[in-house]
């Protein structure tokens, strides 16, 4: 979505960064919470419940979306796409635009063994997650997407 669209969108919107001052009215500032003290690594890489809005980092937006979820309420999460996993020398979704970064395979099993090792607040919670495409994670059940809808009564 172009950022002059975002004004017309009717829904939630959120983000971590808020560009135009025209929407910073309508968008809900999302922040990954920080361990000042920790020079080395100064993110936070726990899923986290307490304040609205203040997510963990696990150093991937696929963890960050997770928390978010979490927070919003969700029962259910179902991974779609979280392959974790480099195939045909490419991320899933395609090369990212300079400056990003694409991940290559020791960035991947660092948010592997971080997703996989939180796993278990997840379901703490009650929250049910479940990939459901092929994914290197060994933490949540795979299953396909009509297996998911299934276990869910959906």
């Amino acid at each position: 979505m172009r950022q002059n669209d975002t004004a017309k969108f009717a829904g939630l919107k959120i983000g971590f960064e808020v560009p135009m001052l025209a929407i910073k009215q309508t968008v809900h500032r999302i922040t990954i919470k920080k361990d000042k003290s920790n020079i080395h690594d100064p993110w936070i890489h726990e899923f986290l419940f307490d304040e609205p809005g203040e997510i963990g980092s696990g150093q991937n937006g696929g963890f960050q979306a997770i928390n978010l979820a979490a927070q919003f309420g969700a029962t259910g999460i179902a991974l779609v796409g979280f392959d974790m996993q480099i195939l045909k020398k490419v991320h899933w979704h395609g090369n990212h635009p300079s400056p990003l970064r694409n991940p290559d395979r020791d960035r991947l099993v660092v948010w592997r063994e971080k997703l996989d090792a939180k796993a278990p607040a997840l379901a703490q919670r009650g929250i049910d997650v479940v990939c459901c495409s092929p994914s290197a994670l060994r933490a949540f059940p795979q299953m396909t997407i009509e297996q998911m809808l299934e276990r869910w009564g959906l």
